[in-house]
């Protein structure tokens, strides 16, 4: 019976627990107070109360409020539909024999998962080889199916560095080549039927955390969702970081306790295992000549 509308002029509801379950007649052994495990009219929302704001991400709570008010649909955004290419000669998929020469292709996993924790939805993702007529057809078979492209590979200065003539070919509009920073510099950014095409270094960690600085703000454009918004905040090293920063650089760090520390391991570009455990990115300004042990430093939250 909870939840069942109370009879005019009853001011409390009886447990049965403290009566002897009696149906025409019954005995209460306690005495009970007005209102007692009594549910007031409109005492969870009130009329006019508003439910749930714009750019909320709904949760079972969320749908919860919404069934209770009887309400069956609400306009939202659906998921981004991300198409992904890794371009390489040299990429196998994992699970097939290693050949000499070879390895495998982990940018593709290792973005497609960051791209389903952010609530994307993943329609396709390739390895495709160093030709500018395979990537080509490639994005052109799933630009109308996607709302965003991502590639790693090919975007420096090499024969092999083929998505600047891919975006020549597709037509598309190239709003940006390199960004100043380290690792990813050679980052490229075009516009092709109105749908984005973020073109990410080949090297893991390049890939990584540009994608955390550009695609991850993509992502947040497009759905609101506020989960996503970067945050910066300050830090003090609690490690030294010897390396002069020319340009603005990006290093693998553990923000704990109002501290960073620097990831232990290298730190190349190539390098994917020192992202273990890391949390942060430490944000190092250019022209900085190093870094020590107790020094103020800006870190991005990831």
């Amino acid at each position: 019976m909870t939840g069942a509308e109370i009879p005019e002029g009853a001011d409390c509801v009886i447990r049965q627990e403290i009566t002897n379950y009696g149906m025409e007649e019954v005995e209460i052994y306690s005495e009970l107070k007005s209102y007692e495990n009594y549910c007031f009219k409109g005492e969870d929302i009130k009329k006019g109360s508003k439910l749930i704001s714009k750019g909320d991400k709904l949760t079972y709570v969320h749908l919860g409020i919404l069934a209770a008010m009887g309400i069956t649909e609400v306009l939202v955004k659906r998921k981004p539909r991300v198409g992904i290419i890794s371009t390489g000669d040299e990429l196998v998929y994992r699970g097939e024999p290693l050949k000499k020469g070879k390895i495998y292709d982990s940018n593709r996993i290792i973005i497609s998962m960051r791209l389903l924790e952010f609530g994307c939805e993943i329609i396709t993702s390739k390895i495709v080889s160093d030709e500018t007529h395979k990537v080509y057809e490639e994005i052109e078979n799933i630009i109308d199916k996607v709302d965003i492209v991502i590639t790693t590979g090919g975007v420096s200065v090499g024969k092999k560095d083929i998505m600047h003539e891919v975006i020549k070919e597709l037509n598309a509009n190239r709003l940006f080549w390199k960004v100043k920073m380290k690792p990813g510099t050679p980052a490229i950014y075009s516009i092709y039927k109105n749908k984005p095409i973020l073109s990410l270094s080949g090297n893991p960690f390049a890939a990584i955390a540009t994608f955390e600085l550009m695609g991850r703000k993509l992502i947040y454009k497009l759905t609101g969702d506020l989960d996503l918004k970067q945050v910066s905040i300050k830090s003090v090293m609690e490690d030294d970081f010897l390396k002069e920063s020319k340009g603005r650089r990006i290093v693998r760090g553990i923000y704990k306790n109002n501290k960073v520390y620097i990831s232990q391991g290298g730190h190349s570009p190539g390098m994917m295992a020192s992202m273990l455990g890391c949390n942060c990115l430490i944000d190092i300004k250019p022209g900085t000549k190093k870094l020590l042990k107790g020094d103020e430093v800006d870190i991005i939250l990831i």
